[in-house]
């Protein structure tokens, strides 16, 4: 499967998922969160692969959730 927010690789048994959201420091969002849990679940599923390193791209592993995901939501959403 092709993803846009990840990267997957798979090589001699070893699974790796790079975050690939630089430019945002890795925040995840809705499409982000998503396709980590697709490439996740590829993994899973995959009998060759018997671990999965989680790297990322640019200087931040990951520094939380994009705050841009809740500037047009209400208190209960």
């Amino acid at each position: 499967m092709s993803y846009t927010n990840v990267l997957v690789e798979k090589q001699d048994h070893i699974g790796q998922i790079t975050l690939n959201r630089p430019a945002e420091m890795n925040t995840f969002n809705v499409p982000f969160a998503r396709e980590l849990n697709d490439a996740l679940a590829e993994m899973d599923k995959d009998p060759e692969v018997r671990v999965v390193v989680i790297k990322a791209a640019g200087k931040h592993f990951c520094t939380g959730i994009s705050l841009a995901e809740f500037k047009d939501k209400t208190n209960k959403e």
